[in-house]
């Protein structure tokens, strides 16, 4: 089937050049269109064709036929200043066919018309093109008049809340579905939703980014539109909580920067993008951690009907996702039975657990490893009590994606008999108890590293019985 398709487009081909062909004899038949014609098509320098359209302004209809289907014309001729002077001054010695032609020339050029400092001279033109045919209002109220006209037209599309394809072909606009112009269009207008949408909440917006394959469109130097994508996603969002889709789309795509740096889609997407926009992520997928690691204790405490597991949950969930949502967070790891993520395969075949490390010798025990200023917190989903590191042996790797496999004495009784070995301050442990008290020691000593809203982390519960 594809082997016809490309038959089919080899026929097309050769039809259109033998068009071309025909069309070129034809109007080369006339003598002097032939001489400029020769002498246009071969892009002779700039001062040498203003030469001759000043004094032969009637080569401008020549000039012009030849931009049509050839863009590096476009760019050194009808974009430039002196040219455009020209054209503003012999308007009236254009053919109607010549007008038809600049028009579509700008329209199927408008990325490279709106960064040209021309692009004022050629929009007169353009508009008393239009305004002869009576059809200059839908441009204008499209924005494709406006001095930046692919984004104006972008945001008159969400204005109006339709597709840009809707709008073009409900107002009959001269843009080629598969012209250069509609590409960069849709590529704006995805960029510009994502810039409107709330994150946070459950858009299908990321399946149809996905689907479209527009993560792998090049736009500029070795930048592709999947890197603009990210950074719209991650610019200025200091939030960490939002809808999975979103996370989910760009790990499918760019996978986690937390893993191994030398990995081919570390090096094609986060190599390229500044370190800000890898944190930013970092700190949402830390928050996906903590949810995670909460599901995990609120479904072993259903399982096996703790009921003093279940009364903690709430105050334990209200602390993790409260520091999380401040963004003290600079790291996590978690860490889970390998039942557990077998488990979680199933249930979410989609999420990404390639950072999430095997927990051994723990039993049904998860646990959670975070980074929040110069303390190291280590966390248990039950009979795990609350740990706080002041320092932590770089040995233990807790953040080497190439070891994705611990066992549970590594963030106990290792790391603590190190600490004392080195002269550091014994591990801070609080045993986690029905009334909080655990719970105020552990937001006090945080509290002395980083500046919290502790409203945050603590339960409408605990504030009203004063347990702070």
């Amino acid at each position: 089937m594809i082997i016809d398709w490309g038959d089919n487009l080899r026929k097309w081909q050769d039809f259109t050049n033998d068009i071309e062909s025909i069309l070129i004899d034809v109007i080369t038949s006339d003598s002097s269109f032939k001489k400029y014609f020769t002498y246009f098509r071969s892009l002779p320098e700039l001062d040498g064709v203003l030469d001759v359209i000043s004094t032969n302004p009637d080569s401008l209809n020549v000039l012009i036929f030849i931009s049509k289907s050839n863009v590096l014309a476009i760019e050194k001729y009808i974009l430039n200043q002196k040219v455009c002077k020209v054209l503003v001054k012999n308007e009236s010695l254009l053919t109607e066919f010549s007008k038809r032609q600049l028009l579509s020339v700008y329209l199927e050029n408008l990325f490279l018309v709106q960064t040209s400092e021309s692009n004022q001279q050629l929009l007169s033109i353009i508009k008393n093109v239009l305004r002869s045919q009576q059809i200059e209002e839908k441009y204008v109220k499209t924005g494709l008049l406006n001095s930046k006209p692919i984004k104006k037209f972008v945001e008159y599309s969400i204005s109006q809340k339709k597709e840009p394809k809707d709008i073009i072909l409900d107002e009959s606009l001269s843009i080629g579905l598969s012209s250069d112009t509609f590409r960069r269009i849709e590529h704006e207008y995805v960029l510009e939703l994502i810039k409107n949408v709330d994150l946070r909440a459950k858009s299908q917006l990321p399946k149809k980014i996905l689907q479209s394959d527009y993560f792998n469109v090049p736009i500029e130097d070795e930048l592709l539109l999947g890197h603009k994508i990210i950074m719209a996603i991650l610019n200025d969002r200091e939030e960490v909580n939002i809808h999975s889709y979103w996370i989910e789309l760009i790990l499918k795509v760019a996978s986690d920067p937390r893993t191994v740096k030398t990995s081919p889609k570390y090096i094609m997407w986060w190599q390229k993008l500044d370190k800000i926009y890898i944190e930013r992520f970092i700190k949402i997928l830390s928050h996906q951690d903590i949810l995670l690691f909460l599901d995990a204790i609120s479904e072993y405490a259903r399982e096996t009907n703790n009921i003093a597991m279940k009364r903690m949950y709430k105050s334990r969930k209200q602390l993790l996702s409260g520091l999380s949502l401040q963004g003290v967070i600079t790291e996590s790891r978690l860490f889970l039975p390998r039942q557990m993520k077998i488990y979680l395969n199933k249930k979410r075949p989609d999420l990404d657990l390639s950072f999430v490390a095997d927990l051994r010798g723990g039993g049904d025990k998860c646990l959670i490893y975070l980074k929040v200023a110069g303390l190291y917190i280590i966390e248990g989903s039950h009979n795990f009590a609350f740990r706080i590191f002041r320092h932590i042996p770089r040995a233990t790797n807790l953040m080497k994606a190439e070891i994705g496999s611990f066992h549970i004495d590594a963030f106990s009784s290792k790391i603590a008999s190190y600490q004392v070995r080195n002269g550091y301050p014994r591990p801070i442990s609080y045993t986690h108890d029905p009334h909080s008290r655990w719970k105020v020691r552990v937001i006090r000593v945080i509290s002395n590293e980083v500046k919290l809203d502790t409203n945050m982390l603590y339960t409408d519960e605990e504030i009203r019985f004063g347990r702070r």
